[in-house]
């Protein structure tokens, strides 16, 4: 992505802030931060515990939240790991500065910061011969929802809870607990195992994201699936329009029909499009879609000014079978039933 644009699109998005810090736990932070001054060179941000430095950390670790309208993601990431002897013994506050010694601001859920209190880890790691293994697939992410499977491999019978995260952000959490016969089928050992959940609408962009699925931060378990160990992702991109419509057919003289235009991430549903009429693949007539329709406003929940009639000539249709074809213009989207 060139690097004026990446400024513009984060500097849009975060204003004061420098990045997103997406985990704060006793083990680990983990985040994204960009180079205010070059944002095509890997910000390095030195790491303070309590005052004292502990080390430095390069955010160069691929994000895809930054891909999509044709640009590469972008190497923003990045991961500090705290100290075993920081983890469980008081209060410790955690802060980055540039090498300048000037502090950096990320953002979280609850607005801009400079510091974060590590929580305390509550418990000592398990030490299990055979560690709980949760098995899972995420199979699809569609239009219509996002759909997998997962089940711990030693309690098969107890659902498994899983967070969704779309472009790093938490979205929601899922219960594995929908009936999967297929995957009891394929020698699973539980079939109350899927899960669903929606795309809210405003991914419904035209843009690239990237979904994924993951155990909760503090479930120890490992999480196993197709595409590897600890995590299921998935690239989508779903259109920002859609153009809805059909030709009605022949009726008291007229070719009816109607068309509207959906924009989907704020839901407004739009008629008055412009359609082409052709015969042969030759124009004959250029019409807006703008009279009353009352029963597609019912239907649809759309604009009722969204229909059209279209008299054809009788030079045109005398003596013989005239094939016409419509099409919403531009884009040239052809209308179902023409």
């Amino acid at each position: 992505m060139d690097t004026q644009i990446f400024r513009d699109v984060l500097e849009d998005a975060l204003g004061a802030s420098d990045g997103y810090c997406d985990v704060v736990s006793a083990t680990s932070v983990e985040g994204w931060a960009y180079n205010r001054t070059d944002p095509g060179e890997p910000l390095v941000m030195q790491v303070l515990i309590d005052g004292s430095s502990v080390g430095s950390v390069r955010c160069d670790l691929i994000r895809y939240a930054f891909g999509g309208d044709g640009y590469p993601a972008q190497k923003v990431g990045f991961y500090v790991a705290i100290p075993a002897d920081l983890q469980a013994d008081g209060d410790h506050v955690i802060e980055f500065r540039r090498r300048d010694g000037s502090p950096i601001t990320l953002r979280d859920s609850l607005g801009d910061h400079q510091r974060w209190v590590l929580p305390k880890a509550t418990r000592a790691p398990r030490r299990e011969a055979h560690p709980s293994v949760i098995l899972g697939n995420l199979d699809s992410v569609e239009e219509q929802g996002v759909h997998g499977w997962a089940y711990d491999q030693a309690s098969p019978d107890v659902p498994v809870v899983l967070d969704i995260f779309i472009d790093s952000v938490f979205h929601s959490s899922v219960v594995c607990d929908i009936e999967r016969e297929d995957v009891a089928a394929a020698g699973h050992a539980a079939s109350k195992v899927g899960f669903r959940a929606e795309v809210p609408t405003r991914y419904f962009d035209g843009r690239w994201h990237v979904l994924e699925v993951r155990p909760q931060q503090d479930d120890p378990r490992r999480f196993e699936t197709g595409q590897g160990e600890g995590a299921a992702r998935e690239a989508f991109n779903f259109p920002g329009q859609v153009i809805v419509g059909q030709v009605d057919g022949l009726r008291d003289g007229a070719v009816r029909g109607w068309v509207f235009v959906h924009e989907r991430s704020t839901d407004i549903r739009s008629g008055g499009l412009q359609v082409l009429v052709t015969t042969q693949g030759h124009p004959i007539a250029q019409i807006t879609a703008r009279d009353f329709r009352a029963d597609v406003a019912t239907a649809h929940g759309c604009d009722p000014n969204c229909g059209f009639a279209f008299f054809p000539p009788a030079k045109l249709v005398a003596g013989r079978t005239v094939e016409l074809h419509f099409r919403v213009i531009p884009g040239g989207h052809a209308l179902a039933g023409s």
